[in-house]
C-alpha cells in the first residue's frame, strides 16, 4: 500500500513523502526541489507523537530521502497512517510577531486554561507564530497564514476567520474554560 505525506516548513508546502508498506517495514522517500541552505529534518507528526524520519540530502537542486521504519515502531508511535510531516532546520528559529500594536500578545506557547481539552491545548501550542491575549469576552488566538497554506490548529479550525486587517492572520476565540466561540472580527 503506498500513500503520500505533504512536508511543511513553517506552514508552506515543500513537497511530499512516500510511503510505502512493504510487508513488515514501511519505505518514506522524498524527492523535492531545494531551497534554501541549511540542514532540514524531516519529522512524522502525529496526534500524541513524532518521528525524526531523517536529513534531507542535497544532490544537485534536489533534495532527497530514504528511510525503513519497523510497522511496529510506526504503530507504537501512533504514526502508522501519518497524514503530515514537518521540516526543520536546526537552528533556525521563528520569527516571533512582535510590530507595533502586538506588544501585549504573548507566544501560545504559554497560554494555560485549566478546563481546555488537553487534544486542543497540545495543537495550540504547536501552532508556528501563534500569539493570544486576554480580552474582555475571553481569550484571542492570531497566527499568521496565507491562502494554500496548511490549516494550522486542525481541532478548531472551522472556528477561525481570516482577517486582512489583522495583517493576515487566522483569530479564534476562546472562552475563559478554553471552549471555542465564534466572534465576529
Amino acid at each position: 500500500m503506498e500513500w503520500e505525506i505533504p512536508m511543511y516548513e513553517q506552514e508552506a508546502l515543500r513537497g511530499h513523502l512516500t510511503a510505502n508498506s512493504q510487508g513488515l517495514r514501511t519505505v518514506f522517500r522524498a524527492d523535492c526541489p531545494a531551497w534554501e541552505d541549511g540542514i532540514k529534518k524531516v519529522w512524522l507528526k502525529g496526534t500524541h507523537s513524532n518521528l525524526l524520519l531523517g536529513t534531507l540530502v542535497p544532490e544537485g537542486n534536489r533534495l532527497r530521502l530514504e528511510r525503513t521504519i519497523s510497522n511496529a515502531m510506526l504503530r507504537e508511535k501512533g504514526l502508522e497512517r501519518c497524514s503530515w510531516s514537518e521540516v526543520e532546520t536546526p537552528g533556525q528559529e521563528c520569527k516571533p510577531i512582535v510590530s507595533e500594536g502586538w506588544s501585549d500578545w504573548a507566544p501560545v506557547q504559554s497560554l494555560s486554561l485549566p478546563g481546555m481539552d488537553p487534544v486542543l491545548a497540545e495543537a495550540i501550542r504547536h501552532m508556528k507564530n501563534g500569539i493570544w491575549r486576554r480580552e474582555p469576552e475571553g481569550i484571542c488566538i492570531c497566527c499568521p497564514w496565507q491562502i494554500g497554506q496548511r490549516m494550522p490548529c486542525m481541532p478548531i479550525f472551522c472556528f477561525a476567520s481570516y482577517s486582512t486587517r489583522r495583517g493576515g492572520m487566522l483569530t479564534w476565540f476562546l472562552d475563559e474554560q478554553g471552549n471555542p466561540v465564534i466572534k465576529k472580527v
